[in-house]
């Protein structure tokens, strides 16, 4: 027996394992292979009986008929299957190791159909398409984005000195004053407080204001 080489390169683990639950309802853990300097990449070495009230464990070897049964097992055919295929699609992102080597191993291992085909099993952590395309949804209507053309037409008169208040609304469906977040911004034209005295010589009430210099002394 050869040294284990990992599929994933060097110091990385050589085996890994898996949990399924049979038809029963009885949990196991299949310890599987990822060694590619032996022969018996991607094979199960073992099932061990996830029983914690037995001692010891059961452990199946691949000359027992239990091994056997789980092995052809669909419980576990179906993650196995699943496994395999991250494994093969983090070799093609990450490892350091030649291909050639890993079909030469899955070769000798009798395991080749399963790594060659792993990526063609369904990805068990991404959803699958829906079935109901874009083609045969009911069309959206066009929305006008931003303000009419008359409300810009009263924004421009409001600026040029018309002061009249305007309200533009964005989006079109919004919901002011039902919860939603909004923002007000508010237009005025500058006045001088102290304007009138200086320009007509009247105060507010439009009375004359007297206005004179303080005399300088010395």
């Amino acid at each position: 027996m050869a040294a284990p080489k990992s599929v994933f390169g060097p110091y990385k683990n050589s085996i890994t394992s898996i949990t399924f639950t049979d038809a029963n309802g009885k949990g196991w853990k299949a310890t599987i292979s990822l060694d590619i300097a032996n022969n018996d990449f991607l094979q199960p070495l073992n099932f061990d009986e996830q029983n914690w009230f037995q001692t010891p464990f059961q452990d199946y070897k691949p000359t027992s008929a239990e091994y056997k049964a789980l092995l052809a097992s669909p419980e576990f055919q179906t993650i196995y299957k699943q496994q395999i295929r991250l494994y093969k699609d983090r070799f093609d992102r990450l490892s350091s190791r030649d291909e050639k080597d890993v079909l030469d191993a899955a070769a000798r291992a009798g395991t080749t159909d399963l790594w060659v085909n792993a990526l063609n099993t369904a990805n068990p952590y991404v959803p699958p398409p829906s079935s109901t395309g874009l083609s045969t949804a009911t069309p959206v209507p066009p929305v006008q984005i931003g303000a009419s053309e008359d409300d810009v037409a009263e924004f421009i008169q409001s600026i040029t000195g018309d002061n009249k208040i305007i309200s533009l609304k964005y989006p079109s469906d919004a919901l002011y004053g039902s919860g939603q977040d909004y923002l007000a911004i508010e237009q005025f034209t500058y006045r001088a407080p102290q304007l009138d005295p200086f320009t007509t010589g009247e105060d507010a009430e439009g009375d004359p204001i007297a206005i004179s210099a303080i005399t300088k002394r010395s």
